[in-house]
């Protein structure tokens, strides 16, 4: 939300120390074209990969089963 009029905020731009193209990037309220004339970047991002569960240990192969254990036979009855 804007606090000055559109007067008020075509004043004080003018009233500044502006090239021609800032003066036009700030009046238009152009946010690209006043990044790329600050030298800014065109997009950032953060990303975080968090995993469920903890790293995985030598010997581990992803299913909570250590090597040679014996997996259990799907077929058979639950008791």
């Amino acid at each position: 939300m804007s606090f000055l009029t559109h007067e008020q905020y075509v004043v004080m731009v003018g009233a500044m120390e502006l090239s021609e193209p800032e003066q036009s990037a700030l009046l238009g309220r152009d946010v690209q074209r006043i990044n790329d004339l600050l030298g800014g970047r065109p997009q950032m991002v953060c990303a975080i990969f968090a995993p469920e569960e903890s790293p995985l240990k030598e010997g581990e192969d992803g299913d909570g089963q250590q090597d040679g254990e014996d997996l259990p036979n799907e077929d058979a009855p639950l008791n």
